[in-house]
């Protein structure tokens, strides 16, 4: 599920730890390829079927990536409001005028959040995303969100199974 984080500090502390060279670049080689599409639960024409990470869950994603790499500004491990772990992700600040437009738009669409092919999830947008911050939200450990993160600054992570 998708939230604004009301305060974000962000240090690109794993980029620093993992020598990269350019500490904001998302789209260096090495990184964790991130992509935001929208998807349906059901076959429709131009849709790629894909499974939900950790569930048996199949959405069915559109073609067009709405969101990748070269959006964002920033990405870091948190918790959200009930103390489970989180993705925050801060977009640039021109990707962040788009997210506000788009999420304005689609209202009641799913937005699939893909990284490396793997769906984390897919929330249904409950209203306008502003401010270009996002918290995403699922079934995840704090060991999978640091590796989430890790792969999105370049640092080599190993898979989990």
């Amino acid at each position: 599920m998708f939230g604004r984080l009301s305060t974000v500090l962000f240090a690109c502390i794993a980029c620093a730890m993992s020598g990269c060279a350019a500490p904001h670049d998302f789209t260096a080689p090495g990184h964790a390829r991130i992509e935001f599409r929208f998807a349906e639960d059901s076959p429709q024409e131009g849709t790629t079927p894909a499974r939900l990470a950790g569930s048996d869950t199949v959405i069915h994603l559109h073609g067009n990536v709405e969101f990748s790499n070269r959006d964002l500004a920033g990405a870091k491990a948190i918790e959200d409001n009930v103390g489970h772990p989180a993705l925050a992700l801060i977009f640039t600040s021109e990707a962040s005028k788009k997210l506000a437009d788009v999420t304005a738009k689609n209202i009641g669409k799913k937005l699939a959040i893909v990284l490396d092919g793997d769906v984390l999830s897919a929330p249904i947008l409950q209203g306008v995303i502003d401010g270009g911050e996002a918290i995403v939200t699922g079934d995840f450990t704090a060991e999978d969100v640091r590796k989430y993160v890790y792969g999105l600054h370049g640092r080599p992570t190993e898979r989990s199974p």
